[in-house]
């Protein structure tokens, strides 16, 4: 019997069938506090697409243990005491395990009691726990992976003035605990891998999760170049707009944010003043149009957008796209905005904490990532090429053909 493949794929991977590279060692997940309820999904999808494997390479169950299990989950428990200091522990064994800490540092709903006081998680508490999960495994473990949907501080990538660079140093220091390798989705600053030359991080994108939402909650929605156009809520979010006009094949426009560098800083939010806030585009009037950026902070800039596009340039329908709704000033503006006919819907993820305010709002949709993290995970177990799962555009072109098709 021939030792050699006929094809040179054995290093890609594939969703559907069963992969040709082996295991690095048996999977194991971790929850960090409240992101339990989504790394169960995870874990359910992870079964799934295990068992279709094994259904066509049984022999795998020889040659790797612990291939296919119900659960991958590993019991943990993280302990928060009434000084306000915490622990970590690891309830079963790690040795040579192939370990995925998955955490979601911006998790406000997770509260704890300190000195009688009911405290929300801070991104800092739970980046401490991250940590501590890695203390406690004790470098047993064959890999140490860590999944952080929204990274942590990625707006604080530049050095303004004498600000710390707390992104980098947290990357740093992830790297220095042994982790093998961070996956994070659509970073604010790409370039803040440059931190980390040697490990890097695994950017992974959102861009056809979002689509394939929206146009499934928007049947009517045409994807013409005629009748559909990008808009950039600012000229950082360029480049996101760029890839998505690209895509589509439409129209894109963008608004440029003119700053007052000379009264100095507003104390308020410790930023320049915006002195003018002009659209850049050509006549967007009779069509709709995606805001699309990566986050959605307090809102402000999205529905100024909105607002300014609805006023002076008479689009039809808008829509925003946002991987990351963060939401800090609740919800109360999104439905004014949807009750004034300004906005008519928006979709982001489920990678990060939403408060049940915001998911029962009919605005709001929400495209579920965890089939898709739990290939990544698989993938990279596998130490294959995840180069077929953060490359879109294959997946995004089919979506639209078939949008095309049906209408």
């Amino acid at each position: 019997m021939s030792l050699l493949f006929d094809d040179d794929n054995y290093s890609l991977y594939n969703q559907n069938r069963s992969v040709r590279m082996g295991v690095v060692g048996p999977l194991a997940l971790i929850a960090t506090r409240g992101n339990e309820s989504y790394v169960n999904k995870v874990n359910d999808e992870l079964y799934r697409i295990r068992r279709k494997q094994v259904e066509e390479r049984p022999e795998v169950l020889l040659t790797a243990p612990g291939f296919l299990r119900k659960d991958y989950q590993t019991e943990t428990k993280f302990v928060r005491f009434s000084s306000g200091e915490a622990k970590c522990s690891i309830e079963q064994t790690l040795r040579g395990h192939d370990v995925f800490i998955i955490a979601d540092v911006l998790n406000h709903g997770v509260t704890y009691n300190m000195r009688g006081l009911t405290v929300p998680m801070s991104p800092d508490e739970h980046l401490q726990d991250i940590k501590r999960a890695i203390l406690a495994i004790g470098n047993k473990a064959q890999r140490i992976n860590v999944v952080m949907p929204y990274l942590y501080q990625s707006k604080q990538v530049l050095r303004l003035s004498r600000a710390a660079l707390d992104c980098a140093q947290m990357l740093k220091e992830l790297i220095n605990l042994n982790v093998h390798s961070i996956i994070t989705f659509e970073p604010h600053e790409p370039r803040i891998e440059n931190a980390i030359p040697q490990i890097g991080l695994e950017r992974i994108p959102c861009s056809y999760l979002l689509l394939r939402t929206l146009l499934e909650g928007e049947s009517n929605l045409s994807v013409d170049k005629k009748d559909l156009a990008i808009i950039s809520p600012d000229e950082a979010a360029m480049k996101r707009g760029i890839f998505y006009s690209s895509i589509l094949g439409v129209q894109m426009s963008t608004f440029y944010r003119q700053r007052d560098y000379t009264g100095g800083k507003n104390n308020k939010n410790g930023d320049y003043p915006v002195s003018k806030y002009r659209f850049l585009g050509e006549n967007l009037a009779g069509k709709n149009v995606l805001i699309v950026d990566d986050m959605i902070i307090s809102g402000e800039t999205m529905l100024k957008t909105a607002y300014r596009l609805r006023q002076e340039q008479k689009v039809k329908d808008i829509y925003c796209l946002a991987t990351f709704p963060i939401m800090t000033k609740g919800v109360k503006d999104f439905c004014q905005a949807y009750k004034d006919g300004v906005i008519k819907g928006l979709y982001s993820t489920d990678l990060i904490y939403h408060t049940p305010e915001l998911k029962e709002q009919i605005w709001y949709h929400e495209a579920d990532t965890t089939k898709f993290v739990a290939s990544l995970i698989d993938c990279i177990n596998h130490n294959a090429s995840i180069s077929k799962l953060i490359d879109q555009t294959a997946s995004i072109n089919e979506l639209l053909e078939k949008r095309r098709h049906k209408i």
